[in-house]
């Protein structure tokens, strides 16, 4: 006689998810090149960007820009991307700006006036997308994101026009309980 045992397992598990809380939220900027817009650092379009339109260095102030998120969220993470060849091949883009530098500071607030700093840093123009984006780990809640660039050009030799491909914003995730099941084993016996 031969005897089939199925076992069937259910576990429960925990996930965390978060979306870019930044997506398609309003905002605004001190300059902006004719065929850009600062809605494009948020579009979700990494072949659109926000471009100031002119150069920017150490005595002619900063560019920014400011992201509503029309609401406070705790963040736990701001992805910044700048350009590179990846987007430019994308786009049909020819020209080469390897080593493009643009140094800025991020800062965050609640009400839009009182801003803390949340990091200070440089944009590196690369070969991909993930080589030129900063992976910025916050813990605060906040409502504008504000970008200051500082200065945007290849070190030590030229300025160049400030811009930015996306920024994307991500809240502290809230656990998620899943079901997962699946087959256990098969066990047969002669008797």
């Amino acid at each position: 006689m031969k005897r089939l045992f199925l076992l069937l397992c259910f576990v429960p598990a925990v996930a965390f998810c978060s979306e870019n809380i930044a997506l398609n939220k309003p905002a605004t900027a001190n300059g902006t090149h004719v065929s850009s817009s600062p809605s494009y650092a948020v579009d979700g379009d990494y072949q659109t960007d926000w471009n100031r339109g002119w150069y920017i260095d150490e005595g002619t102030g900063p560019a920014w820009l400011i992201v509503d998120l029309l609401a406070p969220y705790n963040i736990d993470q701001i992805n910044l991307t700048g350009a590179n060849e990846e987007i430019r091949t994308i786009k049909g883009e020819s020209y080469d700006w390897i080593g493009l530098v643009q140094k800025y500071e991020l800062y965050g607030s609640l009400d839009g006036t009182d801003y803390d700093l949340l990091d200070s840093d440089f944009l590196v123009d690369t070969e991909t997308i993930a080589g030129s984006t900063n992976v910025i780990s916050v813990s605060g809640s906040y409502r504008y994101l504000k970008l200051d660039v500082l200065y945007s050009g290849l070190p030590y030799t030229q300025t160049h026009w400030v811009h930015l491909y996306e920024m994307q914003v991500f809240e502290v995730p809230e656990p998620t309980t899943l079901l997962l099941f699946g087959l256990g084993g098969l066990i047969l016996r002669k008797k």
